[in-house]
């Protein structure tokens, strides 16, 4: 997975307060919000800038994710004045870096990609492997606005899962899911797939797929629990 740097996905300054990350995740949330943007790229847009809202919105995952991003960026420096001390010329381009994609990829999948059984792709397993081991659990994080929550919404999911071919090696397959989401669903929510996680060893069950409901900030309103607040300017001095 190639970096990501989520304050040039929301056209931010890196020192911007949490105020300005919301109100830059509002106005492109309903600007690529796949139900009504007519971008060619808008589910993929709303789905990157959800997850740029959902670290940089959240003290401590930032902190993580700018420790991650200082090293791209420290790496990416000594990189290109390697070139262009050897070549004369500055390189305009920035290339992949294939271990801070790495170390970006492992911050990424403990973010939005967990898996519950403890599965290690790198780790070599040595003796007998158990032969009927259900697959991995996979917990993804899933923004929806309010305004969906009111009704029995049919949303598209897609995402990632890995598994071993013949060979033993890892391989990567994309799924893509219609999901009903039930009205009412609340904010932080798990809806459970059973059976729509990884694939279990030999005959053994599929792991489950869990969304996470987390409500996408609303121009207007605040949510808090069940509850909903407004901030209404009042002028002093007016009756209303």
């Amino acid at each position: 997975m190639n970096f990501k740097d989520y304050y040039t996905v929301l056209g931010i300054d890196p020192q911007a307060d949490v105020k300005a990350v919301k109100a830059a995740y509002k106005k492109l949330a309903v600007k690529y919000h796949p139900d009504v943007s007519k971008h060619d790229d808008a589910e993929a847009k709303f789905k990157e800038i959800g997850e740029a809202y959902a670290i940089l919105s959240n003290a401590k995952k930032r902190a993580e994710y700018d420790e991650v991003r200082q090293h791209h960026l420290n790496r990416s420096q000594r990189h290109y004045a390697g070139h262009a001390g050897a070549s004369g010329q500055d390189w305009g381009q920035q290339e992949s870096d294939p271990q801070s994609d790495q170390e970006f990829a492992d911050f990424f999948n403990s973010i939005f990609g967990a898996r519950h059984s403890g599965f290690d792709p790198n780790q070599q397993h040595h003796g007998r492997q158990p032969q009927h081991a259900k697959g991995q659990d996979v917990e993804m994080e899933f923004p929806m606005f309010l305004e969906e929550t009111l009704t029995d919404t049919l949303k598209p999911v897609s995402f990632t899962l890995q598994q071993r071919d013949a060979r033993g090696h890892i391989v990567e397959h994309p799924k893509s899911l219609k999901v009903n989401i039930p009205a009412g669903v609340s904010n932080g929510e798990r809806i459970r797939l059973k059976g729509q996680g990884e694939s279990g060893q030999t005959k053994a069950d599929n792991g489950d797929l869990y969304l996470k409901i987390r409500y996408a900030p609303h121009p207007l309103f605040d949510v808090d629990g069940r509850n909903l607040t407004i901030v209404v300017p009042v002028a002093p001095g007016k009756r209303y």
